[in-house]
């Protein structure tokens, strides 16, 4: 049986990936280097970026990787960014600075401009592409998607299928990382899982909101390992298992909020 466009293959699920770490943010309302100025003009002017004679991509990367106390005023990276800046606003400027490659080694992909569409990403209304820049006069797809606060994977198969069938494949996606995390938490944590799991007594489909609402990593520092449901306001204290009380946290982030409390 041939499938069409329309039928969800089984094994073709969106991959989460982690490479928001590697696009960078100009800080809101913080002024911007002239030589990344110039670049951003001469993009946004549709001319042909120039990288090679310039030391200011290598000079960036440097300075990014030692989080350096003057780079770190004026920018972050854009994982850091949706994860800072929620929700979002301007002015700002998404953009990715690669001097190991020089053909295409800047580019621009969002501007302040474009908040609506970033944000229906963010929220998980809908999948929104990445790459969303027309080149050699056509609108490239790199098959990247913004589906919460992180960035997607997808098949040859998955870009052809409709926005409504891509946002439930990312749904699903997300579900079975949740249900994953939780098989091995009751796997391997024993007793002290069973414990975890009466204790807060939170509903499936409370979970399931939760895990996709925080994208299936801690809220604090953007971790995907060793995630725990956590209590915004302890159970002990009144804290109740709705949504708005239950985040996701990893365990140090959630030791260190319970050395605080």
């Amino acid at each position: 049986m041939t499938e069409g466009v329309g039928c969800c293959k089984t094994d073709s699920m969106p991959k989460r990936t982690n490479m928001l770490k590697s696009y960078f943010v100009t800080r809101p309302n913080c002024p911007v280097d002239q030589p990344l100025q110039t670049c951003c003009d001469a993009w946004a002017a549709g001319n042909e970026i120039q990288l090679s004679d310039s030391q200011f991509p290598a000079e960036f990367i440097t300075r990014c990787a030692n989080r350096s106390e003057e780079w770190c005023s004026k920018y972050l990276t854009c994982e850091e960014f949706f994860r800072e800046f929620a929700p979002l606003h301007g002015p700002f400027t998404i953009f990715q600075m690669s001097p190991g490659n020089l053909y295409g080694a800047f580019r621009v992909l969002w501007t302040d401009a474009a908040i609506p569409i970033l944000e229906s990403g963010l929220n998980q209304e809908k999948p929104v592409c990445w790459h969303q820049r027309p080149e050699a006069g056509y609108w490239v797809n790199y098959g990247l998607y913004l589906f919460g606060p992180q960035l997607w994977e997808v098949t040859e198969f998955d870009k052809k299928v409709g926005e409504q069938e891509l946002r439930l494949l990312f749904l699903e996606a997300l579900d079975r990382d949740r249900q994953k995390f939780e098989r091995l938490r009751r796997k391997f944590m024993g007793a002290a899982g069973a414990r975890i799991e009466s204790r807060e007594a939170i509903s499936e489909e409370v979970r399931i909101f939760v895990w996709r609402r925080d994208g299936g990593r801690c809220v604090q520092c953007g971790n995907q390992e060793r995630l725990e449901f956590d209590h915004v306001i302890p159970v002990s204290r009144g804290g109740s298992n709705t949504a708005r009380n239950i985040q996701l946290l990893c365990d140090i982030c959630n030791r260190k909020k319970g050395d605080v409390v």
